[in-house]
């Protein structure tokens, strides 16, 4: 997927992928043929945070590289992803925060876990306002492991805190004023404004079939396991319920909502993929992605 004539750059535009710590993020890395080698390896990193959390945690019944793969396949099945785009940046911090969650269910002392997990996932709702949402999927991920004491809320809004105060603290050292209402701008009912292009059905319309395939294999990916891994399993249902509503309050005019889901859907989807019986439906589920995979990077198709 590394070919030049492919590389697109993140341009901020009038819709909720700007923000001011994206925008520096971009401004850092002025190339865009840097910025796309940059997104492809933080791509790799997350397909490695999700394989991580699915075979340390068990999540599958086989231990797989089927999760993370999804996700990779997902999120890639536009050329948009090959830019260092807000979802994919936010997406590195969101999983890190994730990892953190799940993580906290093998130790006892878990005032770490709550400090990183409020940091990182604060630091994705900085990036793309959005998965500020995520703030309390993190309270209600850590309620559903175990119950929080007062001081295990008190570390996890700490990590919150802290996120803020390093970005505006920077954001002032940088241009001498803040950015107050850095949210609210955002939000805007999208279900009134935001017309579907034509040119993304194809790509949602793939989504949209994995989604309810993953919810009519709830119960099938849910037997035979233990409650707490359940527990794990149903974070990544609830996140994406989180998104559906980030997706109606946000305005955005492009494809980013949709690859809100990636996270979610691809790492589900990959588990339950890993589950069948026959190996032989598994690759060609694998090889059917792939092949649509390479029609839209090759502009076979016209998306």
């Amino acid at each position: 997927m590394i070919r030049h004539h492919c590389f697109i750059e993140a341009q901020p535009n009038v819709s909720v992928s700007v923000s001011w710590l994206h925008q520096n993020i971009l401004n850092f890395f002025p190339s865009i043929l840097l910025q796309n080698i940059i997104a492809i390896i933080v791509l790799w990193i997350q397909s490695i945070f999700i394989n991580t959390i699915a075979s340390t945690h068990k999540l599958g019944r086989e231990t797989t590289l089927f999760a993370g793969l999804f996700y990779v396949l997902l999120i890639s099945l536009s050329k948009e992803s090959l830019a260092l785009s807000p979802v994919l940046s936010a997406n590195l911090f969101l999983i890190i925060g994730i990892f953190n969650i799940v993580e906290s269910t093998k130790q006892v002392d878990i005032r770490h876990y709550l400090f990183n997990s409020g940091f990182f996932l604060t630091i994705a709702g900085l990036i793309y306002p959005p998965y500020l949402f995520t703030i309390l999927f993190g309270f209600i991920g850590f309620y559903a492991m175990k119950p929080l004491k007062s001081f295990g809320n008190i570390q996890y809004l700490a990590g919150v805190s802290a996120s803020y105060i390093l970005v505006f603290g920077i954001q002032y050292l940088v241009s001498g004023t803040i950015q107050h209402n850095f949210v609210f701008q955002f939000i805007q009912l999208s279900f009134l404004k935001n017309i579907i292009p034509q040119q993304l059905v194809i790509l949602i319309s793939a989504y949209i079939v994995i989604l309810i395939f993953v919810f009519l294999q709830y119960t099938d990916l849910m037997s035979k396991k233990s409650i707490l891994t359940r527990k794990k399993i149903e974070l990544f249902y609830v996140l994406m319920l989180f998104y559906g509503i980030a997706a109606l309050l946000f305005y955005n005019n492009d494809s980013m909502d949709m690859f809100m889901m990636a996270l979610p859907l691809g790492t589900l989807f990959g588990l339950r993929i890993s589950e069948f019986k026959s190996v032989t439906t598994s690759e060609i589920i694998h090889l059917l992605l792939l092949a649509c995979l390479i029609f839209i990077q090759y502009n076979i198709l016209i998306l």
